[in-house]
């Protein structure tokens, strides 16, 4: 793998060929220096391609790095295999997670160069339809249940984040080095157990007003949206279970195996 600089943009994928090209295309807006991350989680397109076709342009200045897993093990799983990468195989000293399918514009990427260099261990995007009336396209009663479901994970955690579920924001290397990444829940919520952690740790998170796209108002996953409230409610109270001690301990090896792909071929 090839790292140049001291950022790294994260971007998980599954079966995300279709947006791939767009959102690689929008990095080139980017006005700080960086390297890409990309881990597929066994998709069952061919993302490759479209990471050639857009290697081809040659119309960018930053470096693809491309993995993809033995088998599909999930969004959280993804994190726990790029962050230990982040930790264990580069020098860089910040994380950006920008997710595959394009619902974050690329260019909010560029809120977070004045923080490259801070003392926030988390920047974090929080979605903000006030600020972005046109932009924001998140179906107003998902994001009206984000604002309870945010509302009521602070009151149980006695935190005041802007927003637990956004998935879309910058950890630093000294934080994410100081706990056991593979203590972290293996669930879709694994970005507020982070969050939680930030509080155990009495580390300083910082939050920017971004908007998230969507392709069609009606795409919407209601159903999984409910399974997703559902868990809500339960994980506040694991956090608060699992106290510092637990994700403190040693930081053991994972058994998650994935292969490096030549983009060059």
């Amino acid at each position: 793998m090839n790292f140049k600089t001291k950022n790294i943009i994260y971007i998980p994928t599954y079966n995300h060929s279709n947006t791939i090209f767009k959102l690689l295309n929008g990095l080139k807006d980017i006005n700080f220096s960086f390297d890409v991350l990309i881990v597929d989680d066994y998709s069952s397109d061919d993302i490759s391609i479209e990471i050639k076709k857009f290697i081809k342009t040659k119309k960018f200045n930053f470096n693809i790095n491309l993995i993809k897993t033995k088998k599909n093990y999930g969004y959280a799983i993804s994190v726990k295999i790029a962050f230990s990468i982040f930790i264990n195989l580069t020098k860089c000293n910040n994380i950006i997670v920008l997710h595959g399918d394009g619902q974050y514009d690329p260019i909010l990427i560029n809120k977070f160069k004045d923080f490259l260099d801070s003392e926030f261990a988390i920047v974090q995007g929080y979605r903000d339809k006030k600020t972005f009336p046109k932009e924001d396209q998140t179906p107003i009663l998902p994001y009206l249940t984000i604002k309870i479901l945010n509302y009521y994970e602070n009151i149980i955690c006695k935190t005041n984040f802007k927003e637990w579920h956004s998935g879309f924001a910058m950890y630093k290397r000294n934080f994410l080095s100081n706990f056991c990444i593979n203590s972290l829940t293996n669930t879709m919520h694994i970005d507020g157990n982070i969050l939680y952690i930030s509080k155990l740790l009495s580390q300083k998170v910082c939050s920017l007003k971004i908007y998230k796209k969507y392709k069609k108002t009606g795409n919407y996953n209601y159903f999984n949206m409910l399974k997703y409230i559902i868990s809500v409610f339960l994980f506040p109270f694991i956090f608060l279970i699992k106290n510092k001690k637990y994700y403190l301990q040693k930081n053991s090896q994972n058994n998650f195996k994935y292969d490096l792909i030549d983009l060059n071929k």
